[in-house]
């Protein structure tokens, strides 16, 4: 099951991916909050006809922009016909065609935000109980932001079934990964995890902020809940 969390419109020339950046900024992404996977796929498509167009106008060429390892934008030619630019979903369903068993889906999610609440449902769906056996792929721009909360959420989502509580096990259990394993601190206490020298740096990495420990006091569990959190995304990283 592949998981494509990227909102801004891919698209892919001799199978490298490329993306419309301002000529001003092309280091920064256009962010498109709140678009949805049929409107992001639609512009997906629109984008191709422009690339094939315009290759028309250049003896099937276009000019595209490669950042080199000195991280300056550098110009060159591509040569293109048009079995050589296609969609992502384009891509995946020609993984298909070539009898890999792929399910992909596309949740639109700003780079650095949250994904939406609609967005958080359709995960969810997806990923409450997959086929067996499956291997679910996150994937963005660098795979890290957006592509760590996919995983964040699956691995919450698979964990939350077999263990039926929000307390962190203290041995391991069948059926759960060994790294799955400490003490929930009792309700009312400090959120750490650690016995670690209490510094500031230390607090903050724990994510010991006024307004987390203040979710914390209101939400059922939710010393409990960081706790299983904070595993989750050690493990993630």
């Amino acid at each position: 099951m592949w998981f494509n969390m990227r909102e801004e419109p891919v698209i892919y020339i001799n199978g490298n991916p490329y993306v419309v950046r301002e000529a001003n900024k092309p280091f920064a992404n256009l962010e498109y909050t709140g678009i949805d996977r049929s409107r992001v796929e639609d512009m997906e498509n629109r984008l191709k006809q422009d690339v094939l167009r315009e290759a028309a106008q250049y003896y099937n060429q276009i000019l595209v922009a490669h950042e080199n390892d000195d991280f300056q934008v550098i110009e060159q030619w591509e040569a293109v016909t048009e079995v050589d630019v296609q969609t992502p979903l384009e891509v995946y369903r020609e993984l298909s065609d070539y009898g890999y068993e792929v399910e992909y889906t596309r949740v639109p999610v700003t780079d650095e935000k949250a994904p939406k609440e609609k967005d958080f449902a359709l995960l969810m769906r997806r990923l409450w109980k997959p086929p067996e056996g499956a291997a679910l792929i996150f994937n963005c721009q660098m795979g890290r932001g957006r592509t760590s909360t996919g995983m964040i959420i699956a691995s919450l989502l698979q964990l939350r079934r077999p263990l039926k509580t929000v307390d962190l096990p203290t041995e391991p259990q069948e059926g759960l990964p060994s790294w799955f394993v400490g003490t929930s601190p009792p309700a009312g206490s400090s959120p750490m995890r650690t016995t670690s020298d209490v510094t500031l740096e230390g607090e903050l990495k724990s994510g010991k902020y006024g307004v987390v420990r203040s979710l914390l006091r209101v939400l059922e569990g939710g010393t409990a809940s960081k706790a299983l959190l904070d595993s989750v995304i050690d493990a993630c990283k």
